[in-house]
C-alpha cells in the first residue's frame, strides 16, 4: 500500500517524505468535515476494486487527518490494524507527531 503524504509540514507526516509504503487495512469514509486537513491518502491504484463492498468514495481514500475544534485540536489516523506496524519507527513517529500536534506543537 502506498500512502501519499498530502501535508509534509505536519508533525505527523514531516518525517515520511512524499510517500510511505506500508501494510494496513483501508477504511472507506463517506465524508469528512469541510475543514479537515487531510494528511495521508491511499492510492486508489493500490486497492482491489473487486473486493466485496469496494467503491471509490468522492473524497478518495484519506487515512489520516486533523482539524481544530474551538480551542482544541483533533487528530485521526485509520492506520494501526496490524501489530507489526507498532514495531515500525515511521508509524510510531506518525502517532507521536499527531499527539504533539494535538498538544499544540506545530501548525
Amino acid at each position: 500500500l502506498t500512502l501519499e503524504v498530502l501535508d509534509p509540514a505536519h508533525p505527523a507526516t514531516r518525517h515520511l517524505g512524499s510517500e510511505w509504503r506500508t501494510t494496513d487495512e483501508v477504511y472507506l469514509f463517506r465524508e469528512l468535515r469541510p475543514d479537515a486537513r487531510i494528511l495521508l491518502r491511499a492510492r486508489a491504484a493500490d486497492l482491489d476494486p473487486k473486493a466485496p463492498g469496494a467503491r471509490v468514495p468522492e473524497i478518495g481514500f484519506p487515512l489520516a487527518w486533523c482539524h481544530r475544534e474551538g480551542e482544541g485540536r483533533v487528530f485521526y489516523t485509520a492506520l494501526g490494524h496490524f501489530p507489526s506496524l507498532y514495531e515500525q519507527p515511521r508509524f510510531i513517529a506518525h502517532l507521536l507527531g499527531g499527539l504533539r500536534w494535538v498538544l499544540g506543537e506545530g501548525s
